[in-house]
């Protein structure tokens, strides 16, 4: 697991630095006080050889077109003169760092030379990344490259040198409230079925069994037929969705955003009790993010008796735009939370 984690000039961040990361980590504060940024630089980190996950951040923020203005947004205030520095401690070691590169073609049509400027030589553009794993000083590189001619198509090369072996998945806010049968196919594969009905009986006692069929999930509640699993509601269902995530993240990192979309609070300390219980039984390690009085509040109340790995964050922009990040047991949340502190 990764127990601090450093950033500089990812985004609006200009520097952050975590420490005492837990198996659980949840982070607060004000809007626009980096808490997705925060986020998105852990998932970076997950999957270094990756050079595609930036893209992938743009797109999680609705940012589809693939320009060099686009691509400059990753990078602080937004340069792409500057680097993105990502680095973390923990039994892995990781450190990144990600520069945009302009590539000249090596295709020229003699036919056109002295037609125009110097400026009118193509050019390819994108990310490259340089990388090292774990106690070993070698460094892996990395890059995506997109044509100027074509920008619906990029070509990524990763270094043949590393296998990543940290599982990562990023959940945008934008939560899918469909249940993939992709992810579940893999826990019958892997005869996982009764630990996921387990820990979804946390959630509603009544969930005996899930099946799917086809591309449609039925569960057993107990009654003399199985029901489509939507009739649990959108909660439950996304609930699911969680637990799915974390099994694929086995021995990895999951990342949700905005985790408390679509959760009414009368579930929330259920909800956290399901993701602990499903976080140590696949040693996964999360991080999260919320608004949510009700959910930190949930939060406090799901373990305060118990020993757990469990940590929150208060996230607060500076007008440098460092981000300062206050870090909180469970005892201190609660605490901070009954003397009417302000939390969010």
């Amino acid at each position: 697991m990764f127990t601090d984690i450093d950033i500089t000039g990812y985004r609006g961040v200009r520097h952050c630095t975590l420490s005492g990361l837990s198996r659980i980590n949840l982070f607060f504060g004000k809007n626009n006080c980096g808490k997705s940024s925060v986020l998105e630089a852990v998932f970076l980190l997950s999957g270094p050889d990756n050079s595609f996950l930036p893209i992938m951040m743009n797109k999680t923020r609705g940012i589809s077109e693939f320009t060099p203005r686009t691509f400059a947004l990753e990078f602080y205030r937004p340069n792409p003169h500057n680097e993105i520095l990502i680095s973390s401690g923990g039994s892995g070691p990781r450190t990144l760092k990600i520069e945009m590169i302009k590539v000249d073609d090596s295709d020229i049509d003699l036919a056109e030379a002295g037609k125009d400027d110097s400026s009118r030589l193509a050019q390819a553009y994108g990310f490259a990344s340089t990388f090292t794993v774990g106690d070993s000083s070698t460094e892996y590189h990395s890059q995506i490259l997109v044509d100027t001619e074509d920008t619906s198509k990029a070509k990524m090369s990763r270094d043949r040198r590393y296998d990543e072996r940290m599982a990562g998945r990023f959940v945008s806010a934008r939560m899918p409230s469909k249940l993939e049968s992709s992810d579940y196919k893999i826990v019958v594969e892997n005869k996982a079925e009764k630990m996921i009905v387990d820990i979804l009986r946390i959630i509603e006692p009544r969930v005996v069994d899930v099946q799917i069929v086809g591309e449609d999930f039925l569960v057993d509640i107990g009654e003399d037929r199985r029901f489509p699993v939507n009739i649990m509601g959108d909660g439950f269902v996304k609930i699911f969705n969680i637990i799915l995530s974390i099994y694929y993240c086995s021995g990895g990192v999951l990342i949700i955003d905005e985790i408390d979309n679509g959760f009414h609070y009368s579930v929330m300390q259920k909800l956290w009790e399901a993701i602990y219980s499903a976080c140590e039984r696949l040693d996964v390690q999360l991080f999260t993010s919320t608004h949510s009085y009700d959910l930190i509040k949930a939060f406090a109340g799901a373990f305060a008796d118990e020993d757990r790995s469990v940590a929150a964050y208060k996230l607060i922009r500076t007008a440098d735009d460092e981000i300062k990040s206050l870090r909180y047991d469970v005892a201190q949340l609660e605490y901070s939370l009954e003397q009417d502190i302000e939390m969010r």
